[in-house]
Order: C-alpha cells, then sequence, then structure tokens
C-alpha cells in the first residue's frame, strides 16, 4: 500500500459505492411478477381505508386534471387544460382580454375522447390574455468556405400568454 493509503479507506469506498447503487435502484423490479411500482414500506394505497365520498371527489379531481382539448390558435395546434397557462404565435389582443375559440380538433372530459373531422362543434376553449412576450433571439449563419462569403440573420418569436379558463362541451 502506498503511504497515507489504509485498507478501511478502500471499504469505506465499497461501501459507499453499494450504499449508491441500492438508493439509486428504481422502484419497478424485474423480479416482481407484474413488473409494476412498488408501493413504499409502510404506506397503503391512496383508497385503502378512505371513506367513499372521499374517493369520488378524488376520481372528480382525477377527471378534471385528465380534461383536455386540442385547439387550433393562428395556425398551431395548442393543448388546453383549464387553468394552465400555455404560450401561442403572438395575437392582436390586448392583456387582460378572453378570447374564446371554436376550432377544436379533440376534446376528452376524462371518460371517453372525441376527435373531429376536421373540427368538433360544441367545443369551445375560454381564455384570458395575460400578456405579450418575446422568445430568445435566434441565429443563422450561412458560409461559403474560402470565398468571403458570410451572412448573419436573427429572428425573435413574439407569443401571446394565455391562461385557459374552461374548456366546454
Amino acid at each position: 500500500m502506498r503511504a497515507g493509503k489504509t485498507a478501511r479507506t478502500s471499504l469505506d469506498a465499497a461501501h459507499f459505492r453499494r450504499a449508491a447503487l441500492i438508493s439509486f435502484q428504481h422502484e419497478a423490479s424485474p423480479r416482481v411478477p407484474h413488473a409494476g411500482l412498488r408501493p413504499q414500506k409502510g404506506f397503503l394505497p391512496l383508497t385503502w381505508g378512505v371513506p367513499f365520498a372521499i374517493n369520488i371527489s378524488l376520481l372528480e379531481l382525477t377527471r378534471r386534471v385528465s380534461m383536455y382539448a386540442v385547439v387550433r390558435v393562428a395556425g398551431k395546434q395548442i393543448i388546453a387544460r383549464p387553468d394552465e397557462v400555455v404560450d401561442v404565435p403572438r395575437l392582436d389582443v390586448e392583456a387582460g382580454s378572453l378570447i374564446r375559440c371554436d376550432e377544436v380538433l379533440a376534446y376528452s372530459d376524462g371518460t371517453e375522447i372525441r376527435v373531429g373531422r376536421p373540427r368538433l362543434e360544441g367545443v369551445t376553449v375560454t381564455g384570458e390574455v395575460i400578456g405579450h412576450r418575446r422568445a430568445d433571439k435566434i441565429l443563422m449563419y450561412k458560409m461559403r468556405r474560402r470565398k468571403g462569403y458570410r451572412r448573419t440573420q436573427g429572428h425573435v418569436q413574439e407569443y401571446t400568454r394565455i391562461r385557459i379558463k374552461e374548456v366546454s362541451a
């Protein structure tokens, strides 16, 4: 052994490597027949022992979270969920105003998915304009070697930030 090195140091290093491997193992294990996630020890699944009324409200909350609509705004397709903030290409509207989009391409209420051909009738998405913003500048550079030809061009995309108020069918 070199001076200053002890056998204890190598044992400690092996111990830490083993501890790191154990701590970074994923919960899904190939040894489990269903190969799914295992609940942590000492914890029961969320709905066990919970009153029925609370279970129903949990299901309602799950349905609201999974409610969405695919909307075409300014030529782009946006996934709109209630109370979510999205950026769309700049629209000529003032901050604080409400916008309503009838061009809904798909809609899900958490239980079923409806897809329009090309759009759905009777489904609307309402949102409030928070403001306008600009993205980072993108630089394009063209060059021909040994010819002295160099061109640089920049572009800054402008966006309108919208908070989705409701998705109604």
